[in-house]
């Protein structure tokens, strides 16, 4: 049997690994040990096989059909609740891939993915707290969930800096800025809504999550309509205050020279009345004078 890490030009290498269960040794080599850890992988993440005839007890003989014919289910759906980290997933299936030209070039290759993955285990210590974050909100206080979401967030983001191509994290965070968005909408913060919703579309669009681009799709665009709505109608009020104001200036001013005229119109009479006192007491002094000559 040859060395893991020695590679068989000559061997039927998309033999390989049916070869070691029927006893062909000679045509075992590097590309069925590649294929051999993606499968050892696979059934570390899902606790199954990776080839089995759906709804029957699979035997050696069924199992190697179904691996003939590549038929490996999607990971995540063996075991539908569970989270599972989507580096490993992916190494697990290049590995299993069923041309060996598509394959992992060699073991050295699988082990640089697998120490690659746990080089970013603070990375993966960030995503579990973001969870974390993610749960709390659910059932808070609006505040506490704003605290909680923003959170969330920036533990995504100090992911994606520490491992640039963690997938997982990327995905998790359009999570959660579609969380932030909704939580924002139902809160009349608009433009935060407007915010998360645009930045989840756009990582949405990057790594082309269907349901997750009609969503955030939505919700940007309710936000953006409610938050016109919200500006249209604060206009009106500004425009209405306005007109307010200037038709109590005119009042005012109306009020002031409708004022200054009864002032005035009062000073004059009293004037009138004094001039007229004036007169008559000349007059009385005058023949007070004449009746004493």
């Amino acid at each position: 049997m040859p060395r893991v890490g020695q590679h068989q030009p000559n061997a039927r290498v998309e033999e390989g690994e049916f070869a070691q269960a029927r006893g062909d040794l000679d045509l075992v080599g590097v590309p069925s040990d590649v294929y051999a850890l993606g499968a050892i992988l696979y059934e570390i993440l899902t606790l199954t096989a990776p080839h089995r005839e759906p709804g029957s007890v699979a035997d050696v003989r069924a199992v190697l059909a179904c691996a003939k014919r590549g038929i490996i289910d999607p990971p995540e759906s063996r075991i539908p609740g569970r989270a599972l980290p989507d580096e490993l997933v992916a190494l697990a299936l290049a590995a299993m891939a069923r041309d060996p030209a598509q394959r992992l070039r060699d073991v050295a290759s699988f082990a640089d993915g697998l120490r690659e993955y746990l080089r970013h285990s603070q990375a993966a210590t960030l995503l579990d707290r973001a969870r974390e974050h993610l749960r709390a909100a659910e059932g808070s206080q609006e505040a506490e969930a704003d605290e909680y979401y923003r959170r969330a967030i920036g533990c995504c983001e100090q992911a994606q800096e520490l491992w640039p191509g963690f997938r997982a994290a990327r995905r998790l965070f359009v999570r959660a800025a579609l969380e932030t968005a909704r939580h924002a909408l139902d809160g009349g913060a608009f433009r935060v809504a407007e915010r998360q919703g645009g930045a989840a579309l756009q990582v949405a669009r990057e790594l082309g999550l269907g349901e997750e681009i009609k969503e955030a799709s939505a919700l940007t665009t309710a936000a953006t309509t409610a938050e016109r709505d919200r500006e249209g109608r604060a206009r009106h009020v500004r425009l209405l205050r306005r007109a307010l104001i200037a038709a109590g200036v005119v009042v005012m001013v109306g009020l002031g020279v409708g004022l200054v005229t009864v002032i005035m119109a009062l000073a004059s009479t009293r004037a009138a009345r004094a001039q007229a006192a004036l007169i008559t007491d000349a007059g009385i002094m005058m023949k007070a004078l004449l009746d004493a000559g």
